[in-house]
């Protein structure tokens, strides 16, 4: 997201680029939305999961967006 929002308001999301400011991150590693809206490293994978891909980290700080719906888990 590129803001924050209150329940209900507008939020703008960018659908490429590289996002800035985050740490911690995993060079290399691939970023999924999880189960809890957060990022994470893990892929979602219980029943009823959907996986969802953010995109990958190109340094501790730098995740390269490439978002895209993977699969649903059945």
């Amino acid at each position: 997201a590129l803001n924050t929002a209150a329940s209900g308001a507008a939020v703008y999301v960018a659908p490429s680029g590289q996002l800035a400011g985050l740490s911690g991150l995993t060079v290399g590693a691939t970023y999924y939305v999880g189960t809890a809206g957060g990022l994470t490293t893990t892929a979602p994978s219980a029943t009823g999961d959907t996986v969802y891909v953010m995109g990958y980290a190109t340094s501790a700080s730098i995740l390269a967006l490439q978002p895209y719906f993977k699969m649903e888990i059945d």
